[in-house]
C-alpha cells in the first residue's frame, strides 16, 4: 500500500514540477527600461502608432475624391443556366476568337446542372461584339469541352446552356 502512495506523490510532484517550468516558460521576459516603461509596452506602443498611421491613411484614400477610372467601371450582369445534363468545372468566356479567354470562379469549382449562377464583369469597357461573345464549358465526368459561339452577354440577363445550344431566358 506504501508503494502506491509512493508513486501517486511522485506523479504527482511530477505534474506540479512540469506545470510550474510551462507557467514560467510561457512569461515574457519584461525588462524596465530607464524611463519606467518596459521592453513591451513601448513595443505595443510602436505597433499602437503604426496602426494608427495605416488607418489614418487608409481614411485619406477613402476620403479622396474618386477620379475618373474609378467612375467609369462598367458593369455586366447576366445569369447563366446549366441545362446541360452534367457539370461543370470550368467556365471561360470571350468577347471574340482574338481575344484571350476570361476564367469565370465556379464555387467549389464546380457547376450542377439545373442551377444557375450569376456571372459580373467589371471592366472600364466592357466590349460589345457584333457576333455576340465565345463561351466555353469544361465537363467534370469525361474533361470534354463545348463551345458556344454568339452568345448575346451583352443583351440577355438571363441565358440556359444546353447540349443544343444557348436559350435566352426570360
Amino acid at each position: 500500500m506504501k508503494k502506491n502512495n509512493d508513486k501517486q506523490l511522485w506523479i504527482c510532484m511530477l505534474l506540479i514540477l512540469v506545470l510550474a517550468l510551462s507557467i514560467t516558460g510561457c512569461q515574457k521576459k519584461t525588462e524596465t527600461t530607464p524611463s519606467g516603461t518596459t521592453e513591451e509596452t513601448q513595443e505595443e506602443t510602436k505597433q499602437e502608432e503604426e496602426t494608427t498611421t495605416e488607418e489614418n491613411a487608409q481614411k485619406e484614400d477613402t476620403q479622396t475624391p474618386q477620379t475618373g477610372e474609378e467612375e467609369a467601371m462598367e458593369t455586366l450582369e447576366v445569369s447563366l443556366g446549366n441545362d446541360m445534363g452534367k457539370t461543370i468545372t470550368a467556365l471561360r468566356i470571350r468577347p471574340t476568337a482574338d481575344d484571350e479567354w476570361i476564367s469565370i470562379t465556379l464555387q467549389n469549382n464546380t457547376w450542377a446542372s439545373g442551377l444557375m449562377i450569376p456571372v459580373e464583369l467589371k471592366a472600364e469597357t466592357i466590349p460589345n461584339p457584333e457576333n455576340g461573345w465565345d463561351l466555353e464549358v469544361e465537363f467534370a465526368d469525361d474533361g470534354t469541352s463545348q463551345l458556344f459561339e454568339g452568345v448575346p452577354l451583352n443583351t440577355e440577363s438571363t441565358l440556359i446552356l444546353t447540349s443544343d445550344g444557348v436559350i435566352a431566358g426570360s
